[in-house]
């Protein structure tokens, strides 16, 4: 049982992966950033493959953004 258990686990945690690889590309076609958080920093993978830890514009709402 404890074998069926894990390899069920370990096919969805195969899935799960994959379908965020996938989103994360089509982030980059699309040219969107792509958003992650690491020891409770966020952090953001710009279209062009740099990161940063500033909002990028396109993600802020009306009311971050300048008048």
């Amino acid at each position: 049982m404890k074998k069926k258990l894990y390899e069920s686990a370990l096919e969805i945690q195969r899935i799960g992966k994959r379908a965020v690889r996938l989103a994360q590309q089509e982030n980059r076609d699309r040219g969107l950033p792509n958003v992650f958080c690491r020891n409770d920093r966020i952090y953001y993978e710009l279209p062009d493959g740099t990161f940063t830890f500033e909002k990028p514009e396109i993600l802020k709402t009306k009311h971050e953004k300048p008048n």
